[in-house]
């Protein structure tokens, strides 16, 4: 038995297949995707997180696609099925069962579309985060910057699928695009931290059910608990990296040094 559940909660630009548990009927099983970021967690299932993710395939035999939509799914996944008790109807639309798929390291040996898609998905995400930064603008004035294209490839797509993919998946487009999200990403450093540090939070709140689940075994139960101590850990890490950042400290090197090897998305 594993020391600690893994969540499935992924970060951003994380490709996403929905697996054979799913019962969903519009993203059934097959269907790939991903993540652009957590729009926060399910009010009456603490077990529960809504992603907005771009999907590039509904279920198996799919046509390629570059489409925005919302998904909801478990945080942990248990092999008790006492679980299901504690969670929705499985039947729930848009309620899906996903694991990560394997990715090249550099973007430049992705396909068109999953670059397309990437480059979408991370693009909403960075939009999102400039929305809730207080002091900086990050988002570029200019219409015609890479983002303000990436930020509507799912127009682009939808219009003409193969000219989008020929023009925009070429090598120059793509470093262009990875030079333009590294910077706007430092530059709202603070904003995606509070974002990490409120779904860790998110993670900490389904990890906390997991004591409820009748039945479990003795193992199971430290399980449970390891998995909460590790999710608390990981909450309180990156609450220290956010105060790092604000005005106040003069000094970050010190929090970061101590605190960073805490903080990972699982």
């Amino acid at each position: 038995m594993p020391k600690t559940l893994t969540s499935q909660v992924f970060a951003t630009g994380t490709k996403i297949i929905v697996t054979d548990l799913s019962q969903d009927t519009t993203f059934g099983a097959g269907t790939t995707g991903f993540v652009s970021y957590v729009k926060g967690r399910d009010q009456d299932y603490d077990n529960v997180v809504y992603y907005r993710i771009v999907t590039t395939k509904r279920g198996k035999g799919g046509k390629e696609r570059i489409e925005l939509n919302d998904i909801s799914t478990p945080i942990f996944e248990v092999e008790n099925k006492n679980i299901l008790e504690l969670m929705p109807d499985e039947k729930r639309r848009y309620y899906v069962h996903i694991q990560p798929l394997p990715m090249p390291d550099d973007v430049l040996q992705f396909s068109d579309l999953d670059f397309l898609a990437f480059g979408f998905a991370y693009s909403r995400w960075i939009r999102k985060l400039n929305t809730r930064a207080k002091h900086v603008q990050a988002w570029p004035g200019d219409p015609h910057d890479i983002m303000n294209t990436f930020v509507r490839m799912d127009d682009y797509f939808a219009e003409d699928a193969e000219a989008t993919k020929d023009q925009y998946g070429a090598e120059e487009i793509r470093e262009t695009l990875m030079n333009r999200l590294r910077v706007l990403e430092s530059t709202l450093v603070k904003c995606s931290l509070s974002y990490m540090k409120k779904v860790a939070d998110i993670e900490v709140l389904g990890a906390s059910l997991l004591p409820h689940i009748k039945g479990a075994s003795q193992s199971e139960k430290s399980l449970y608990k390891e998995t909460i101590d590790a999710y608390k850990k990981k909450s309180h890490a990156l609450n220290s990296l956010v105060e790092a950042h604000s005005p106040q400290v003069k000094s970050t090197k010190a929090v970061l040094s101590t605190f960073a090897k805490d903080v990972s998305w699982s």
